[in-house]
């Protein structure tokens, strides 16, 4: 399922503040920078999901290093 959104103004790669929370876990802070494209699409799933934008990245670089 792709979905495109709309992207108005400015669409440069931006770094973005990571932080995961897990108890029992030591959190490290992180930034990223992603292609628009990857964080278009990230933003399709924070619409579905309803989680929060670094529990999904921490998610999804969780999953690809245990892919």
């Amino acid at each position: 399922m792709n979905k495109h959104i709309e992207v108005k103004g400015d669409a440069e790669t931006a770094k973005i503040p990571v932080r995961r929370r897990s108890r029992g876990r030591i959190t490290e802070p992180l930034n990223v920078t992603i292609p628009v494209e990857l964080a278009q699409t990230i933003n399709g799933i924070l619409v579905t999901s309803g989680k929060t934008r670094s529990a999904l990245i921490s998610e999804l670089i969780e999953k690809g290093l245990k892919g």
